[in-house]
């Protein structure tokens, strides 16, 4: 969305920290559902993440991959 990792720190040993810890940095320009979506997605705890079978009803989705879906 943004063209860069949303973990991508100044050096590979900051990065895995920021990984491990999902310490995860959206641009402020990132819209709302977009976020929401990164965010819903990128959960360390597999159990909790965004099941595959939800995708379709997120905003962010329905906004933009309206062709996908039909």
């Amino acid at each position: 969305l943004v063209g860069t990792p949303p973990f991508e720190a100044a050096g590979a040993h900051e990065t895995y920290r920021r990984i491990t810890k999902v310490d995860l940095r959206v641009p402020s320009f990132v819209s709302a559902e977009a976020n929401d979506l990164l965010r819903k997605l990128l959960v360390k705890d597999s159990k909790n993440r965004l099941r595959l079978e939800h995708m379709e009803q997120q905003p962010w989705i329905r906004k933009h991959c309206k062709d996908m879906l039909s």
